[in-house]
Parts: C-alpha cells; sequence; structure tokens
C-alpha cells in the first residue's frame, strides 16, 4: 500500500508541486486581509447604552484602539519646574517603540493662517521652551488669548459638576477619567500583563476609585484565568463601590469622609459599575490611617514615594485580606505617585503615628 502511494506520488510530483504552490499563494494572498481587533468580547452586550454609542463612534470615526490616555492630576504645574518635568516625560513617551506622537500641554499648538500658501500651519506654542516662571506665564496668557480657558479646583465634586455644564452648554467632549470602554480597554492591558507575567495567580488586589482601574483589570485577568480572585479596596470614608453594590445599581450623590481624593469620587457610573459588578470577588474598605501607614512601609522597605490611592491595595493585603489569602500568590496593583512633597511628608508623619500606636498589627 504504501509503495503504490508513494509510485502515485511521484508520478503526479508536478500536479503536487503546482496544487502546494497555488494554496501556499492563495493563503499568502488572503493573509493581507488580516486585521487586529481591539474589541474586548463579551465585556457588556451590544444592548448596553454605553456600547451602543461606543460602535456609533466607532462606525463614524474608525477605530480608537490605537490611542492610549494618560491623567495627571497637579495642581501645581503651572509652576515652571513642574512643567519642565511633565515636558521631559512627554518627550520620554514620544521616545518609546512604536509610539507615532504624544499630545499633552508642553506639544500645545496654535492654528495660524499662512496667507501665501492659503492654508493653516500649526505653531508649538512652548518652542523655545520657557526657562523661567515669567516666561511660562507669559505663554500661558498668550493660549488664553488664543481662546483656551484653564479652570482649577480642588474639589472632584465640583470638577464634575463643571466638565457636566461645559458638555451641556458649550457642546464640549469630556474625557472621562474613569468612566466607558476606551478606558476600561486602555487599564485591560495592565491586567493583561499581570496574568501573563504570572499565570498561577490566586489574587489581585486593585484599589477603586470610580472603577475605571478595576474594571479594566478584572475582566483581562478573568478571561484569561477565571480562577483569580479580583479583590476591590476603597477606603472607608469613600466606599462608592461597595455601597453601589449593596444598592445594586449606579448611585450619585455619596457624602465622602476620606483624605484619598483619588478613591473618592461622589457617584458610580453606569459602565464601570456594571464591569466591576460582573468581575469583581470582593470589596473590603481600610481606613485613611491604615493606608497612610503602608505608605510608610512602602517608602521604608520598597524605597516606592507612592500616593494614598496606591497603597490602598497594601492596606487591604496586610489589614482585612490577611487571612483569607494567605500562602496565595497574589498581585498587588500599585498605581499613583501624584503628590508633592509637603502633602507626601504630613501623610508619613500620620502613618508613621498609627504604626506606633498598633506595634502589634505591624
Amino acid at each position: 500500500m504504501a509503495e503504490k502511494f508513494s509510485h502515485f506520488v511521484l508520478n503526479n510530483r508536478k500536479l503536487f508541486i503546482f496544487l502546494i504552490l497555488f494554496y501556499t499563494l492563495f493563503m499568502g494572498y488572503k493573509g493581507l486581509e488580516v486585521e487586529y481587533n481591539y474589541d474586548f468580547s463579551q465585556t457588556v452586550p451590544d444592548t448596553d447604552e454605553e456600547m451602543i454609542y461606543y460602535n456609533s463612534f466607532k462606525n463614524t470615526f474608525g477605530e480608537d484602539g490605537n490611542v492610549f490616555a494618560i491623567g495627571l492630576k497637579d495642581s501645581s504645574i503651572f509652576e515652571v519646574e513642574k512643567f519642565k518635568l511633565y515636558n521631559d516625560y512627554v518627550t520620554k513617551v514620544e521616545n518609546i517603540y512604536g509610539v507615532k506622537g504624544a499630545l499633552g500641554l508642553p506639544r500645545l499648538q496654535a492654528l495660524k493662517k499662512n496667507n501665501e500658501k492659503k492654508n493653516f500651519d500649526f505653531i508649538n506654542i512652548f518652542d523655545p521652551f520657557p526657562n523661567s516662571q515669567n516666561e511660562y506665564d507669559s505663554l500661558l496668557n498668550q493660549v488664553k488669548n488664543e481662546g483656551a480657558e484653564i479652570i482649577i479646583t480642588d474639589k472632584l465634586d465640583e470638577l464634575f459638576k463643571i466638565a457636566k455644564k461645559l458638555v451641556d452648554e458649550e457642546q464640549r467632549t469630556f474625557i472621562h477619567p474613569f468612566e466607558g470602554l476606551s478606558t476600561s480597554l486602555g487599564t485591560a492591558g495592565i491586567g493583561l500583563e499581570f496574568v501573563k507575567s504570572i499565570p498561577t495567580l490566586d489574587a489581585v488586589i486593585v484599589s477603586i476609585g470610580g472603577g475605571g482601574l478595576i474594571s479594566g483589570v478584572a475582566s483581562a485577568i478573568k478571561q484569561v484565568n477565571e480562577n483569580c480572585k479580583i479583590f476591590g479596596v476603597e477606603p472607608k470614608g469613600a466606599a462608592t463601590m461597595l455601597k453601589s453594590f449593596s444598592t445594586g445599581k449606579p448611585i450619585k450623590n455619596v457624602t465622602i469622609d476620606s483624605e484619598v481624593d483619588s478613591l473618592s469620587p461622589p457617584m458610580t457610573l453606569p459602565f464601570s459599575y456594571a464591569v466591576c459588578k460582573k468581575y469583581i470577588d470582593e470589596i473590603v474598605t481600610v481606613s485613611d490611617e491604615e493606608i497612610f501607614a503602608s505608605m510608610v512601609i512602602l517608602q521604608e522597605e520598597s524605597k516606592l514615594a507612592v500616593e494614598p490611592a496606591a497603597a490602598a491595595t497594601l492596606s487591604a493585603y496586610i489589614g482585612p485580606l490577611k487571612h483569607k489569602l494567605k500562602n496565595k500568590n497574589v498581585g498587588l496593583l500599585m498605581c499613583g505617585a501624584n503628590i508633592d512633597h509637603k502633602s507626601y511628608s504630613d501623610l508619613l508623619l500620620k502613618g508613621q503615628s498609627y504604626i506606633n500606636k498598633n506595634q502589634s498589627i505591624f
């Protein structure tokens, strides 16, 4: 039988070679049609209000998976030394392999009419870059003269009210810090890094502000390793997502009593709430003092200078989740270092005071 088959192949070798060559060329041609897809399957149903809006956006403007937004919270950005650091950061992002460009305040451009060429030119406002506060203030005034308005507020709930007013009255577009499919898709990359680096993770702990970070991280991890437990942590005085879970729907106008401002939004919103509700296994709360104590531990043991939001995950691990996660393979997501030196020093003192009063815990 084998001998007959061998003779058949040899006698018809030209035909077989032709078929193999044709199949190779055909598959190569079809390979030109292969495209990347950035959709996050089965996260929310197609009938969801936010998903309907997202699909409408894609149909109008095309795929948005090649854009990554990075938020910055620092009211001192209008000090020239801080602005220089911000400019250095944007430059580093631009130099990352694969990045085609970065948009940010240091790259702000003005549109100038070119009558000779009958078109418009883009003029970099901060070129040459300011070296003194006076130069910087002068350029900021130029930005305002171009029609831009810079509004600064230290109150989170007031920020959202101002943003909503601008959207309603001036038809502006609000890039939300924690709500929407694009936000969760971006943070999902962190979850994929976690689970690819350590496939045997038993649990991951993530801080919860509005849910934009944990929604992406949790959904990505669960779709790769459904047995990995996802724990969220909130300040006791700002347990907005936990209250929302108990209520069974997004909530508004929550009273906040916490110094951890980046984990203290006064509401939850539909998309992030829905994803969190589906993928988070449990939410725990910790006191502000426990979070400040964790900042001290991270500084002394790991030499990490982080803001309270980043330290909250360690607080959960050595606090309410200590016994539940004992001898488990656990990942702590520490995200956030947007804090000035004075505030950082003050919170470290509060954390050290709490440690001194609770030696048995630490």
